[in-house]
């Protein structure tokens, strides 16, 4: 016959068990899947390093048809499996999430063949070619009940958390207006090639449309931009003017054809603030003049392709909290945010004069053109 000791005995140790599993669930590690093998998912996969591998481990890598190359990338990472096209990854069971880095008019595709075999998807910008095809795919996600977002990682770094705290904390004042530019020469085809989704709004405009929307948290009442165009179609500088609601106005300067200054200014009625290189900095002086800086991670396998790309573990550590809690859109960088971007894209292009073959093909995914993957 148990004892009252017994009794409490077993309870504990039941307890201490299940409590046990629970934890163990809750820190499973999120298993990744990479589609392409080109500098952008390698600085991710290097940024992925940095963060415990009880927490993120990557399972296999696809190039879209090039074995060899997803088996040196495989290799370069200690990823145990490489593919010759996306469908395998698609087809892998123990595949949580997928990273998709490869060239814009790839994007929607290969997003929609993940989700469409119930994975969830982290896009890197821009989510695709235009509102039509980002529309389609979050509404996909929805109906599958999977997680999906744009990788907008500026918006998980250090910095940017800062920024909106100064400004909701009403440290600079009203906003009254926002300046912003953003360029470098870029002379690769992935850039200067309609084809392949080349062109600055596509590029720095994903950064440069996403600040404006990260300070003002909302929707600009009019747009009037102007550019120019590559002899191949593509946008190389365009500048635009938003005006927003109580007379606030933001300029946005991209340009694929020269240095700009890199430089975000926000406009207040009481302070202003000057950001250098914002979409990836880790420093700056608040309104009040004092120095803020904030490290990134440590510990990459390797150097990184662009600068500060060790800041990506902010938002592959964020992914995997708001999986593990069940969520199915990221709360910094909603479906919302990246559909008002995408639709600012899409008008100024309009304005400018782009368009791409996506916007009358929707399934069209470009050359096989593997050297230009991103």
């Amino acid at each position: 016959m148990l004892t009252k000791y017994t009794l409490l005995m077993v309870l504990m140790t039941l307890v201490v068990f299940a409590y046990g599993n629970g934890a163990k669930k809750q820190r499973q590690a999120l298993k990744w899947g990479i589609a392409a093998a080109g500098k952008i998912c390698s600085d991710f996969v290097n940024a992925l390093s940095t963060l415990s591998s009880a927490d993120h481990q990557v399972i296999a890598v696809a190039a879209r048809t090039n074995l060899t190359r997803a088996q040196e990338f495989a290799q370069k990472f200690s990823i145990s499996t490489a593919y010759a096209g996306y469908e395998n990854l698609a087809l892998n069971s123990v595949i949580d999430i997928v990273y998709i880095g490869n060239l814009n008019p790839q994007h929607y595709s290969t997003a929609k063949l993940m989700l469409d075999h119930g994975k969830s998807v982290l896009m890197e910008k821009p989510l695709t070619m235009n509102g039509k095809q980002s529309k389609e795919l979050t509404m996909l996600a929805q109906r599958k009940g999977v997680f999906f977002a744009e990788g907008l990682w500026s918006r998980y770094l250090p910095i940017y958390k800062f920024i909106r705290q100064e400004i909701r904390a009403g440290k600079l004042g009203e906003i009254v207006r926002v300046d912003a530019e953003l360029g470098s020469v870029r002379p690769q085809p992935r850039f200067q090639i309609k084809e392949l989704g080349g062109g600055a709004i596509l590029d720095f405009g994903s950064y440069g449309i996403d600040i404006l929307q990260w300070i003002f948290e909302d929707d600009p009442l009019d747009i009037e931009a102007t550019g120019k165009l590559n002899d191949n179609g593509v946008d190389t500088d365009v500048t635009a003017v938003f005006s927003y609601c109580n007379d606030r106005k933001a300029t946005l300067k991209l340009s694929i054809n020269e240095d700009l200054k890199n430089v975000l200014k926000i406009v207040g009625t009481k302070r202003s603030m000057e950001i250098p290189s914002f979409w990836y900095g880790t420093s700056l002086i608040d309104a009040n003049g004092k120095q803020h800086n904030w490290p990134l991670p440590t510990g990459a396998k390797y150097p990184f392709n662009n600068t500060n790309r060790a800041g990506l573990a902010y938002e592959a550590e964020a992914v995997r909290k708001y999986i593990r809690a069940g969520k199915k859109q990221s709360d910094l960088a909603t479906h919302a945010v990246s559909l008002s971007i995408a639709r600012i894209q899409d008008e100024l292009r309009r304005q400018v004069g782009v368009v791409y073959i996506n916007d009358f093909d929707v399934n069209y995914i470009s050359p096989n053109l593997n050297i230009f993957n991103k």
